[in-house]
């Protein structure tokens, strides 16, 4: 599964639910957490039912096809996005 166009507004319902997960409580309540940087994602996909979702800009795409990849053979849904919205999602 792929997003059609890049994911722009950090205000999106989608990135608020996955920026939300930042938080302990939120990660605990529904059993998710947000995993940063091509090798955490690379395990991720490994691991059957763990990746969910992809978030990426289309450098990174392009810098880490592997992953991306790996993400779509997971059945990962990746979300090409803006900078400004993987920034709000980066906890570094």
């Amino acid at each position: 599964m792929s997003s059609p166009t890049e994911l722009t507004s950090t205000r999106s319902p989608r990135v608020t639910a996955a920026r939300r997960l930042v938080k302990r409580a939120f990660r605990d309540r529904d059993g998710r957490f947000l995993a940063e940087g091509p090798q955490a994602c690379r395990e991720a996909a490994a691991a059957p039912g763990v990746l969910l979702e992809l978030y990426v800009t289309a450098e990174a795409a392009d810098r880490h096809a592997d992953v991306v990849a790996a993400a779509r053979a997971a059945g990962a849904d990746v979300v090409r996005a803006s900078g400004e919205v993987v920034a709000t999602l980066s906890g570094t």
